[in-house]
């Protein structure tokens, strides 16, 4: 297992994305976003290319039946407008439904929540 930075602005994903995930491209188990909403101009990128993780390219196979790429997002508020939670609305109309799972108040200032993402059926 290993990271690679993805640019969200580029109009695809690189071919490295699937080539990498082993001998036969294949769907992701899991996307974890972390410390992703501080810039709200970029959401539409962001998302963009969340969805193109969650719904793969041709000749990458579908998941098996029962199965879906989740999307875990770790979100500590920072904007005290809400602008951030813009997210959570283009999230929503691209049909990314983000469920509130847990918090974690340790850390001082606003907690840290924990989101689990899965495409609308």
């Amino acid at each position: 297992m290993h990271g690679r930075a993805l640019d969200w602005e580029d109009v695809s994903l690189p071919p490295w994305v699937w080539a990498e995930s082993g001998a036969e491209p294949q769907a992701f188990d899991l996307v974890c976003l972390v410390d992703v909403t501080y810039n709200v101009a970029i959401f539409p990128s962001l998302l963009k290319t969340l969805l193109a993780l969650l719904k793969p390219a041709t000749g990458v196979p579908a998941r098996e039946i029962g199965k879906e790429t989740l999307v875990l997002l770790a979100w500590k508020e920072r904007d005290p407008t809400g602008a951030e939670k813009e997210l959570w609305r283009l999230a929503e109309e691209a049909g990314l439904v983000l469920e509130l799972v847990g918090s974690d108040h340790a850390h001082g200032g606003m907690p840290v929540e924990f989101w689990v993402g899965r495409l609308r059926r």
